[in-house]
């Protein structure tokens, strides 16, 4: 995967949404406040269920970032 320096960012739109491709041949835009409030439901479901499994991700280095990037993602999307 290729990674983007600061100098090919500017050249970016800001990010204003997502658009989710529906099943049935559809495109629906994702504001990023809504889209903020869904990954932050997501993943605090994915950490939820690693503490209720003991899952061996608890153990990893990354697993503390993972978690405050959460916090941060909740926060922002509670507004």
């Amino acid at each position: 995967m290729a990674t983007m320096l600061p100098d090919e960012m500017l050249d970016e739109e800001p990010f204003t949404g997502v658009v989710v491709f529906m099943p049935w041949n559809e495109e629906v835009n994702v504001g990023r406040d809504a889209f903020d409030r869904l990954l932050a439901r997501y993943f605090r479901c994915v950490e939820q269920a690693a503490r209720t499994r003991n899952d061996p991700a608890l153990a990893e280095s990354w697993w503390p970032g993972f978690v405050a990037t959460v916090d941060v993602l909740a926060r922002r999307a509670e507004g």
